[in-house]
């Protein structure tokens, strides 16, 4: 019920491709008992990590299919506050609106931060994958492209969709500016979670 409620907020603004200059990019790892959220602040300018953030702490809540956001949504956004910076966009590790409820990780996230976000994740979890053009297949949901899955080289493909505050048609842009492959700045915030758990 919470994740409908939360789809008919609308965000209060959103975020062109052409404005953003610097990304955050958000995971989540685990050990036992124990998880660490790391924020990587990227700026693609200089292409470059310019502060990371790590957050720790017992998972507030047992992982259930497709409410994903109540065990990993509060340290990702502490750790997101605990940036010096706020970033002009996120990049979480999970969906945004290719979701059953069209409620995703990446839409809590943005949501509590007040931040534009596109949820990037691994696996399909909603949808069926349309056809693909120029690495770009729609994922669609119901009859509407609710993300895209993305071909990203020799690895399996991402599955990207809008979280808060950005349109569908702008994540394409949006990822360009990170260059091809797999987003560096989620790479660099899954190494640093897991890094600080060993």
């Amino acid at each position: 019920q919470m994740q409908s409620r939360i789809v008919e907020i609308p965000p209060t603004r959103y975020v062109e491709a052409g404005d953003v200059k610097c990304f955050c990019g958000v995971d989540i790892s685990y050990k036992t008992d124990r998880a660490a959220a790391a924020a990587v602040l990227w700026n693609i300018r200089s292409d470059e990590v310019v502060e990371t953030k790590i957050v720790q702490g017992e998972p507030p809540f047992p992982y259930v299919p497709g409410l994903l956001f109540m065990r990993e949504a509060p340290l990702m956004t502490a750790a997101v506050k605990a940036l010096s910076k706020q970033p002009d966009i996120i990049l979480v590790d999970g969906h945004g609106i290719a979701h059953p409820r069209r409620a995703g990780l990446a839409v809590f996230v943005g949501l509590a931060l007040d931040t534009p976000s596109i949820g990037v994740a691994k696996s399909l979890l909603v949808g069926k994958i349309g056809e693909s053009k120029e690495g770009f297949a729609p994922i669609l949901l119901n009859g509407s492209t609710v993300g895209f899955q993305v071909n990203v080289g020799r690895r399996r493909p991402l599955f990207v969709s809008p979280g808060y505050g950005v349109h569908l048609e702008s994540i394409r842009e949006i990822l360009d500016r990170l260059g091809a492959g797999f987003p560096k700045v989620l790479l660099e915030a899954d190494k640093m979670s897991r890094a600080s758990l060993r």
